[in-house]
């Protein structure tokens, strides 16, 4: 139930200073004191008192209502805790105004069965069912201002643009229960949801039951603050997350919390998961394999026409690509050191090596069934074959590829800078090549010039001859 506004023409009440403080913002001049009864309860009042007061000390009672200020229209709200047409507020006064000061009226009022919300029409139609008006303006999450205009703006329109922020928020509408819930998205006692600040103008937040600040319109802001989660391991001592899916609780083992309660926990091997980590270890394997017997047996070509020509055939038989083969060939057929005979060797648990001919092959096949069977008889020993630190498999052929490929002493780097080396005397002949031809040409064109000049000069001695020649002849 509310009241008419409670203001008198042309006044703002202010619901935190006393009633007798405001006799001059108030349509009814509130008594020196009295008693109202909410469903059988009396609550006590006086003028010193202002108005969040009296309706603090109403909801502190447990009389089964909650009582509100809306600031927007100026007037008194009650709303039975209980909803349904079963529901009622039964009001009397036994001494004093203040029913008349909250332009409440006594007797009963009856509740009803509420329509369901529609979330998808505007927050101020009627078809939206909301027990509150909602105002248009801004309101504030974590600091971030929205703007809702309840004309045009539904609910899931509110709640998606709150979900698309940077507000830290998912926002939701709950159907079954017409509940809206807000959950921080970094959880932990660390993190918070504070609710409104003294610039809202929209009353969206009180609206929607989610702030009891009516609106934060120059109000204080509401901070609900985040709680760790809190789990005690076989009765032992409790333990504080600041998360929901804990994985420091036991080692390995990632435990999702989904609420309140006690849970029974069976740990298991995933076997699926290892064996697709050991299948994807044998196609990477068999991968370098292929591109190692690729490169120590292609052809080079007799008339390379183009870069790729050129280059294929260079690694055929090359010494380095044959021992990492050789070394990688005898680690996976080894014995891992310090573990049971029956599960020391990939064999044991699927893993072979296929016939190597003319170099070609050598590559893993493995048998998946007698995976599984091994990883169902002991999965912690088929974990260490692969994972003990030294000599495990993994680590060995750690070690042996960093051997090859030490950035100082790894065969691959000290072939790398062999080439590097001949590169550059290449290149430094190439160079001295390119300056003695230049040299060259230039005492070439020098010789030219003097040749050219000698010619020359033997065309006028001809020239002279010939004309000494002919005088001759004429004596």
């Amino acid at each position: 139930t509310s009241s008419a506004g409670i203001n008198a023409a042309g006044q703002t009440v202010d619901p935190t200073q006393s009633l007798a403080g405001q006799s001059a913002n108030l349509g009814t001049t509130a008594a020196a004191a009295g008693t109202i009864t909410i469903n059988g309860t009396a609550v006590n009042w006086d003028n010193s008192q202002s108005i969040n007061t009296i309706l603090g000390n109403i909801n502190n009672a447990n009389l089964g209502v909650t009582a509100g200020w809306d600031a927007v229209n100026e007037k008194i709200t009650l709303a039975s805790d209980t909803q349904g047409a079963s529901s009622q507020i039964t009001l009397a006064q036994t001494g004093g105004n203040l029913l008349g000061v909250f332009n409440l009226t006594a007797g009963t009022a009856a509740g009803s069965d509420a329509s369901p919300t529609n979330a998808g029409v505007a927050l101020n139609s009627a078809a939206a069912h909301l027990d509150r008006a909602v105002t248009s303006g801004t309101f504030t999450l974590n600091g971030v201002v929205f703007n809702v205009d309840a004309a045009t703006d539904s609910l899931n329109t509110v709640l998606a643009r709150i979900n698309n922020s940077s507000a830290g928020v998912t926002a939701t509408f709950n159907v079954a229960t017409e509940s809206i819930t807000l959950i921080q998205k970094n959880t932990g006692s660390a993190n918070q949801i504070v609710l409104g600040a003294a610039g809202d103008t929209s009353n969206l937040l009180y609206a929607l039951q989610l702030s009891p600040n009516n609106p934060p319109v120059g109000g204080a802001a509401d901070t609900v603050s985040g709680s760790d989660t809190k789990l005690s391991l076989n009765g032992g001592a409790v333990q504080s997350f600041s998360g929901t899916q804990i994985t420091a609780l036991i080692p390995g083992v990632t435990v999702q919390v989904e609420g309140l309660g006690t849970a029974q926990l069976a740990v298991g091997a995933n076997v699926d998961t290892m064996v697709g980590t050991i299948n994807k270890f044998v196609t990477d394997y068999n991968d370098v394999m292929d591109f190692i017997n690729t490169k120590i047996t292609e052809e080079a070509f007799d008339s390379p026409a183009t870069a790729a020509e050129r280059i294929q055939g260079t690694f055929r038989s090359n010494s380095n690509f044959l021992e990492t083969k050789s070394r990688l060939t005898a680690l996976v057929g080894s014995v891992v050191s310090g573990l049971p005979a029956s599960m020391s060797q990939l064999a044991q648990v699927g893993i072979t090596t296929s016939a190597d001919q003319n170099g070609t092959t050598g590559k893993l096949v493995l048998s998946e069934s007698k995976l599984r069977s091994a990883l169902a008889a002991d999965p912690a020993a088929v974990d260490a074959m692969f994972n003990t630190p030294t000599n495990g498999i993994m680590s060995q052929i750690h070690t042996a590829i960093n051997s090859l490929t030490d950035s100082s002493t790894g065969a691959f780097t000290v072939e790398k800078k062999m080439y590097a080396a001949e590169m550059k005397d290449i290149t430094e002949q190439i160079a001295n090549i390119e300056d003695s031809m230049v040299a060259k040409e230039a005492a070439l064109r020098k010789q030219y010039a003097l040749m050219e000049s000698m010619v020359s000069e033997f065309n006028s001695l001809g020239k002279q001859l010939t004309a000494l020649a002919n005088s001759t002849k004429s004596t």
